[in-house]
C-alpha cells in the first residue's frame, strides 16, 4: 500500500477525490494529461505531454512504480484530451476485481459533451462498429466493419440563440477507443474543441471567443458494486462549460 496518496506528484490541476481504505483512489484527471506514458518506442505526438504522475510506468503491468517500490495500477483510461473522473487502486487484488467489472461492462460511467449540432440532434441509442487504424503513429477511429459501440445520448440543455451548442449527457455501454467523439461526430454533431474528429472552423471561432483551448468532454460520474456495496463518485462540469454557457 502506498502512505499517501496525496504526496505522489501529481499532474497539474489534478486532484486526487478519494483515497479509500481498501485500496481505490479516485483522481480528477485535467485536460490535456495523459493516463499515463507513452512506451518510449512510440512515434506519438503526445509524447512530450504530462502524464496522471510524474513517475516511472510498467507497462505490462500496467501501474505505476513509487522510488520505494510501492505500485499503483491503472483500472481504465480516459483520451488526454478529456477531463474527469479516472481510478486507480494501490491494491493488486482490488484491481483485478474492478478490471474484471470494466471487462464485464458492469461499471456506470457518465460524461458530458457540448456538441455543435450540424442537424436535429440524434438522441436516445447510438450503435456503431468501429473500425482503428494507425495513420502516421496516430490513432484513428471510423464506422466499419469493427467492434461495436453501443452509447446511450441524453439532452441536457441547449445552448446559445438558436440552440447553437447542446450539453450532453453521454452513457457508453461498452468501452471502446475514441467511442464518444466518433459516434458524437458520424452523426453530424461533433464535440466542441476535437481536434481530430471535430469541426475546425467552429473549434476556431469559440476558442477565439471564450480564450480556452480544450475539448469539451467530460467525465462527470462513475458508479460500480462490490458485493452489496455501491461505490458513486461525481465530478462537477468544468470552469470552460460554464464560460461557454455565459457567451452564447
Amino acid at each position: 500500500m502506498i502512505e499517501n496518496i496525496y504526496n505522489l506528484p501529481w499532474a497539474k490541476d489534478c486532484h486526487v477525490l478519494e483515497n479509500n481504505p481498501n485500496g481505490l483512489v479516485v483522481v480528477e484527471k485535467a485536460v490535456g494529461v495523459l493516463a499515463h506514458p507513452n512506451q518510449k518506442n512510440s512515434s506519438s505526438t503526445l509524447q512530450n505531454q504530462p502524464s496522471l504522475l510524474s513517475l516511472a510506468y510498467d507497462q505490462k503491468e500496467e501501474c505505476y512504480q513509487t522510488p520505494n517500490g510501492s505500485k499503483l495500477y491503472l483500472l481504465h483510461r480516459l483520451d488526454s484530451p478529456t477531463s474527469g473522473l479516472i481510478m486507480a487502486s494501490s491494491s493488486k487484488i482490488l484491481a483485478v476485481k474492478l478490471k474484471n467489472l470494466f471487462r464485464q461492462n458492469l461499471v456506470n460511467k457518465t460524461y458530458h459533451a457540448v456538441v455543435s449540432p450540424k442537424q436535429i440532434l440524434q438522441l436516445g441509442s447510438w450503435v456503431d462498429s468501429l473500425v482503428e487504424k494507425k495513420i502516421m503513429g496516430k490513432m484513428r477511429v471510423s464506422r466499419g466493419k469493427g467492434v461495436i459501440a453501443k452509447t446511450q445520448c441524453y439532452l441536457d440543455k441547449t445552448i446559445g440563440v438558436p440552440d447553437r451548442f447542446a450539453l450532453l449527457k453521454l452513457v457508453p455501454k461498452t468501452g471502446r477507443t475514441h467511442q464518444l467523439r466518433v459516434q458524437a461526430a458520424s452523426r453530424k454533431m461533433p464535440i466542441l474543441g476535437d481536434k481530430t474528429y471535430g469541426d475546425y472552423i467552429i473549434n476556431r471561432e469559440v476558442k477565439k471567443q471564450i480564450k480556452i483551448n480544450r475539448m469539451f468532454l467530460h467525465a462527470s460520474m462513475i458508479e460500480f458494486k462490490i458485493g452489496s456495496k455501491t461505490y458513486k463518485y461525481k465530478s462537477s462540469l468544468p470552469t470552460a462549460f460554464k464560460k461557454l454557457n455565459q457567451l452564447f
